[in-house]
């Protein structure tokens, strides 16, 4: 493997395509970590969303079309003025050399292979090490990026590629990646210090916290529910997310029988994602196969959280989430579409708190 290599301490500056959406709370960690290392020196946001200074890490925009220019050097202009950086007048890839040569990073981590195809020429001739991280759509066709998959295969003699699963892993080493330049890291998530324990309750509560989107089948849920609801369960679905699919969850929980059980939440913050699994006694996730992108879980994040949470999760033996729930120990897994055995799985859950 061709990728270049420092032994000095990590200096790290990590490109990434948005600043802090509620659903990829799993980049948060990263920085956090990183920042708690000493070794973050710098952030750059393709799609820069206001932000100059992040614990007293500087933030820099690679992106200056709509909505984001006049504000976005608004807010840099007077931080980076004391470096005297000649870095909002330069084009993207001159950009990030300039300020990384400005921060003095050895490492650039690419969160998503769209980023470090974004900046496929920093990465053929970066003096720095080169980290991609992908996390799941961007190992596949980006149809936004013409010819992505092969100029990501490009990159693989100078970077190493972070997988967050064995799944993922394999769709790499499947679209040409050497297995030699992948390494897997599962995502970490906040565990409590001691185990959470529930009392029983006659309401049982089941919570669906992710995007709505099809391959999470959050309107299967719903269908599930209002089965397990006919079959005499007494309980509430909340289901907590944004995406293409509200207005499709939306239209089925307004014509459902058992509405008045069923809430629709929208995006939340992390803290109340905290507190929706600390009320909940069951967490379900639909795992499919798009029929439409051919996408699926790559990891599930959020049924991880879930199982830090001590809930029992009801879902689908499809992508990473095969590695990481054990069916009838963490939770009880069913086939994809199949909705009469997630009712039951509801039911056989409810009804004996002993399982939860």
């Amino acid at each position: 493997m061709g990728n270049k290599t420092n032994r000095k301490k990590p200096q790290v500056f990590v490109v990434m395509q948005r600043w802090n959406l509620p659903s990829e709370l799993f980049l948060r960690r990263h920085l956090n970590m990183l920042a708690n290392a000493g070794i973050l020196v710098g952030i750059g946001v393709f799609k820069l969303q206001g932000f100059s200074e992040w614990r007293g890490v500087p933030i820099y925009g690679f992106n200056w079309g709509r909505p984001y220019r006049k504000y976005g050097r608004m807010m840099l202009r007077a931080f980076l003025a004391r470096r005297n950086s000649t870095y909002l007048s330069l084009e993207k890839d001159a950009a990030l050399r300039h300020v990384l040569k400005e921060t003095g990073a050895n490492t650039i981590l690419f969160e998503y292979g769209t980023m470090a195809v974004e900046f496929e020429n920093v990465v053929k001739d970066a003096e720095q090490k080169i980290i991609i991280h992908t996390h799941g759509y961007d190992v596949e066709d980006v149809p936004t990026y013409k010819n992505y998959l092969n100029r990501l295969r490009s990159l693989a003699n100078n970077a190493t590629f972070i997988s967050n699963s064995e799944f993922t892993r394999r769709r790499l080493i499947d679209n040409g990646i050497p297995e030699n330049a992948i390494v897997v890291k599962y995502y970490g998530v906040e565990v409590p210090p001691t185990p959470i324990q529930r009392e029983p309750t006659d309401e049982i509560t089941i919570l669906h916290l992710g995007r709505l989107i099809d391959w999470k089948g959050p309107d299967l849920t719903i269908k599930a529910f209002e089965l397990a609801c006919e079959r005499g369960l007494n309980g509430k679905l909340i289901i907590a997310g944004d995406g293409d699919m509200r207005d499709v969850c939306q239209a089925l929980r307004d014509e459902s029988p058992w509405r008045d059980r069923i809430q629709l939440l929208g995006a939340v913050s992390a803290q109340e994602g905290v507190f929706r699994r600390l009320e909940a006694d069951i967490f379900t996730q639909h795992a499919l196969v798009s029929p439409h992108s051919g996408r699926q879980e790559n990891f599930g994040v959020s049924i991880v959280e879930a199982m830090a949470a001590a809930l029992p999760v009801v879902t689908c033996a499809l992508g990473g989430i095969r590695e990481t729930v054990v069916d009838g120990e963490t939770g009880i897994f069913i086939e994809p579409g199949d909705i009469e055995a997630q009712a039951n799985a509801f039911l056989t859950l409810a009804n004996d708190p002993a399982l939860r």
